[in-house]
């Protein structure tokens, strides 16, 4: 059991509505997106992710190899 405040339940009730699922269904799916976010940002920069390389020397120094 949850509490929402009291202006949530609406919002929760016409969006239940448009994609046609149920309140508890729609709620359910909100908390497994919750659960399956990265716990860090690390996962969503790919080339960065290791953190060791400075950005901006990264650029400078392709485009010194491109001239």
């Amino acid at each position: 059991m949850i509490d929402l405040p009291e202006e949530d339940p609406r919002q929760w009730d016409n969006l239940a509505a448009i994609r046609h699922l149920s309140q508890a269904e729609l709620i359910r799916e909100a908390f497994n997106l919750a659960d399956n976010r990265p716990a860090s940002n690390k996962h969503a920069f790919g080339l960065w992710a290791d953190g060791n390389t400075d950005g901006i020397h990264y650029d400078i120094q392709i485009r010194k190899e491109r001239e």
